[in-house]
């Protein structure tokens, strides 16, 4: 591919903010409006060289993209940002100023709402990773029959999120050395069981796991035990995703619920899943799927509960179940996702390359969505209006 070069002129510089009076704060503020007009200047100029119409992203989580929106929109094109996490509280992190954002659902717009962002069309398209379900489903199936010949009745899956030395920013590395701890001491105890591993980092699990690590060795030679491992050198996340995992099981349990998409994931793959909450974030949203049933604050009670779920003729009621709020999660829930945001996204192309102007072009690309979807699939977002305001 041949070279961008940017030649920063004039109007990367910006213009020249007046606080008043020099102190620390001000000449932060100023370094703040030169990286903004810096920034905006460079994707104007790559915008422009290369006739690009539309941008697509789903990293949100500092100002570049509100920089690269301005950008855009200044040479007539339009930015859009999918959503890749689960999210439930508004806070100025994901905070967005953009022209599309596809959501999960309608619920987040409310969240971006609060976290005072600004989109024109926010888009309910569905879990964007629905599509995988049927793709991993006969790998699973096969991880599945190789702990079953093995002697494994019942199968776990535990869906980590990473660790860390310093446990003063996130869980560090002694929590996941007593998550994994416990579920390898049952596997090693009891002949019946089967776990499936799926860590958010595979590359680093064994180190991580420290002391823990023989365990691991030991339970993986019963044959009981599975760890998907797969990653590149240079990536951050594994190639399985948490469906994956959760169809080789009976039961899934995402080891974090102030992180629930891949908990998410494996509740919409329709497997029964468990949140554990060691950190005790009760204000999710999450514990209104019950605690005792779906969430659990430490290690014995859920265990217990899986041992009187499994042996009750009708099980524990709600045990897993996602159902009262999988509306709240996706309203579709039918593999197309992808599919609706792909299709969205060729009608804007499609719109530029017949020579109209960016309004036109998103204004009719919403027309053509709702017109399929249902107009309650579309929500204006401004952040500095009230709910009565809000457009749909």
């Amino acid at each position: 591919m041949p070279v961008f070069r940017h030649r920063p002129g004039l109007l990367s510089r910006g213009p020249k903010p007046s606080f008043g009076r020099k102190s620390p704060e001000e000449a932060w503020l100023r370094q703040q409006f030169a990286d903004y007009y810096s920034r905006r200047a460079f994707w104007a100029d790559l915008a422009v060289t290369h006739n690009i119409k539309v941008f697509t992203t789903w990293f949100k989580y500092d100002a570049t993209h509100c920089a690269i929106a301005d950008a855009l929109q200044s040479t007539g094109g339009v930015t859009a940002i999918y959503q890749r996490a689960y999210e439930a509280h508004p806070s100025t992190e994901v905070t967005i100023g953009a022209d599309i954002v596809f959501g999960f659902s309608q619920n987040l717009a409310e969240v971006e709402r609060l976290s005072n962002s600004r989109i024109r069309y926010h888009v309910t398209t569905g879990y964007l990773g629905d599509h995988r379900f049927e793709l991993v489903r006969s790998s699973a199936q096969s991880v599945r029959d190789r702990l079953r010949q093995h002697g494994a009745k019942r199968i776990i899956a535990y869906l980590d999120e990473n660790s860390y030395k310093d446990p003063r920013w996130a869980p560090g590395n002694n929590v996941i050395q007593e998550d994994y701890g416990f579920l390898l001491e049952k596997v090693l105890s009891e002949p019946w069981l089967g776990l499936v591993l799926k860590p958010k980092v595979p590359r680093t699990i064994r180190e991580r796991l420290g002391p823990v690590a023989p365990l691991l060795e030991r339970a993986e030679a019963t044959g009981r035990c599975y760890l998907y491992e797969g990653h590149s050198s240079d990536s951050y996340q594994g190639w399985h995703p948490p469906a994956e995992a959760a169809l080789a099981a009976d039961i899934t349990i995402h080891g974090n619920l102030s992180s629930g998409t891949a908990g998410m994931e494996a509740a919409l793959a329709g497997v029964p899943t468990l949140l554990l909450d060691r950190e005790r974030w009760t204000v999710s949203p999450l514990y209104r799927l019950g605690v005792g049933r779906v969430v659990f604050t430490d290690w014995k009670e859920l265990w217990e509960t899986c041992l009187r779920h499994w042996c009750a003729p009708d099980g524990v009621l709600g045990f897993g179940d996602w159902s009262p709020m999988l509306d709240e999660l996706d309203p579709f829930r039918d593999g197309r996702a992808a599919e609706r945001m792909g299709t969205y996204i060729q009608c804007l192309i499609e719109g530029f390359q017949a020579g109209l102007d960016r309004e036109t072009v998103m204004a009719d690309a919403a027309d053509r969505y709702c017109a399929k979807w249902g107009r309650d699939k579309i929500i204006e977002v401004d952040g500095w209006l009230n709910p009565e305001q809000t457009a749909a």
